[in-house]
């Protein structure tokens, strides 16, 4: 995936439309998604090292269906390409909270945000 960035004047640009938006919100809500733990090294529940994943392969591994042999090869190659990617992966209850984790509570906290 291809990552965009903006020059300073069209960020600062997007961040005063942003928070114009925010502060005229009755509720603003921030929707996130897998991405915003998964850069602090907490494996996502269906990626390739997470808990669905995980008990995924221990069902699969216990079939004896030939289709299911081919999506265990391919959830355990997914695996491998992960651990060979990965910088560092940590337990969610030893992780620490990103840039992003502390925006948004300080922004909740500032009365500015109001639900994740």
């Amino acid at each position: 995936v291809k990552e965009y960035y903006d020059n300073e004047e069209e960020l600062n640009r997007k961040l005063d439309e942003l928070v114009k938006m925010m502060s005229e919100s009755k509720y603003t809500v921030f929707y996130t998604g897998a991405g915003v733990s998964t850069s602090a090294g907490v494996s996502d529940y269906r990626g390739p090292s997470g808990s669905w994943t995980k008990r995924k392969i221990v069902a699969l591994r216990e079939s004896s269906k030939k289709e299911d042999k081919e999506e265990l090869k391919k959830l355990l190659k997914e695996q491998e390409q992960e651990k060979a990617k990965a910088t560092k992966k940590v337990g969610s209850l030893d992780a620490m909270p990103t840039f992003c984790h502390m925006a948004m509570a300080g922004l909740i906290k500032a009365g500015v945000g109001h639900y994740v």
